[in-house]
């Protein structure tokens, strides 16, 4: 069962009546999860009682200095602190990552696929910056001139959801962007990857363990002919 709620976090008393109130279900649940649940150990607790076993986690960057770039509340340590607590809890912790922030380097994506192949990450969506029309990060690239395509790139499918870049990078070219984001993608969903991250995770039952090879599978797959996950046929 899936608790659909984009934030369900903002309210954490909220939250925690909830997972006392589902725990006699007898059903196990997925979810998405504020990185800053790592400061309640309790709710973690909670959710573990309530049975969730998968939460979706947007943690935007491994990378310190665009974390601050983007405003994030968290940091590289308490992603990594979650990741540990919510290992500790049994709880399936899977990751949203955002590239092409101007402090990212090649070594970003490294740094990136080590985090997450050492946190035992069954699921990842990775995603290229993308600016909202009209936010302020927006007008920064209109007014600096990086935008690539015009300002109407939105109107184009591929650069709208995140798979494409739409304005120059500072570290790389646009280029070298989408070959990094793609090799990231694909190495994250090699075989190899795929074996020490699910098969070889220290706590994933049998059951989440098929569903999770399956998911990586088709990844694989849909990656190695640079399709997003999320947008193959047959996902």
């Amino acid at each position: 069962y899936v608790l659909v709620d984009d934030n369900p976090s903002l309210d954490y008393n909220y939250l925690k009546e909830l997972f006392r109130n589902i725990k006699g279900l007898s059903k196990s649940f997925m979810m998405d999860m504020d990185p800053m649940v790592v400061k309640d150990n309790e709710l973690l607790k909670l959710a573990k009682e309530a049975n969730v076993s998968e939460v979706f986690v947007g943690i935007e960057t491994v990378n310190s200095e665009s974390i601050q770039e983007a405003k994030g509340f968290g940091s590289v340590e308490s992603y990594g602190l979650l990741m540990n607590k919510l290992k500790e809890n049994q709880i399936l912790a899977n990751a949203s990552i955002i590239v092409g922030f101007d402090h990212d380097t090649k070594k970003t994506f490294d740094d990136t696929f080590k985090f997450l192949e050492k946190h035992n990450v069954p699921i990842l969506f990775l995603w290229i910056l993308t600016p909202v029309p009209n936010s302020k990060f927006f007008n920064k690239l209109r007014e600096e001139k990086r935008f690539l395509f015009g300002e109407s790139f939105y109107l184009e499918p591929e650069a709208a959801v995140g798979v494409r870049a739409v304005f120059k990078p500072k570290n790389m070219s646009a280029e070298e962007l989408e070959n990094e984001y793609w090799k990231l993608y694909q190495r994250f969903y090699s075989w190899k990857s795929i074996f020490k991250r699910i098969v070889l995770h220290p706590f994933m039952k049998p059951s989440r363990m098929i569903n999770a090879l399956i998911r990586n599978i088709i990844s694989h797959y849909a990656v190695k002919k640079r399709i997003h996950p999320m947008f193959a046929d047959f996902f």
